[in-house]
Parts: structure tokens; sequence; C-alpha cells
């Protein structure tokens, strides 16, 4: 999904951040922002939820428990 919080209009400057905020066994949400120079706000935030899927399979797969237990 996403918020918009302010129209962009060009020329500007975005800065894009983003952000793992739970990760499950086949799944994990982001987070995202974009901040606009020009007016010195976030323009907008969203959220999404990934989910891991085996293309070979052709089913939802578990994220190796390796990038799971990471942690900054």
């Amino acid at each position: 999904d996403c918020r918009f919080k302010a129209p962009l209009t060009f020329p500007d400057t975005l800065h894009i951040g983003t952000r793992i905020t739970e990760v499950r066994e086949d799944r994990f949400v982001m987070e995202y922002a974009v901040f606009s120079e020009k007016l010195q706000r976030i323009a907008a935030t969203g959220r999404g939820l990934v989910v891991s899927y085996d293309y070979v399979g052709k089913a939802k797969a578990p994220i190796p428990s390796r990038w799971r237990s990471r942690r900054r």
C-alpha cells in the first residue's frame, strides 16, 4: 500500500528509505518512505508484504534461516 502525503513535481531530488519490520518463516514486511528535498518533508509512505516463492516447485518457500536470524 502507499499513502501519498504531498504532491511531487519535477524537478526534485527524492530520497527513498526502506526497512524490514517483520520476518516470518516464508515472508517479510517492508516499510518505505519517500522524502522530497524540494518540500523538505516525507511525500509518501508505504508498506509491502513479500512472500518467498519457489518457482520450480510452484509453492511458497521458507526464507533461509541465516537470513531470518540476521540482525543489525
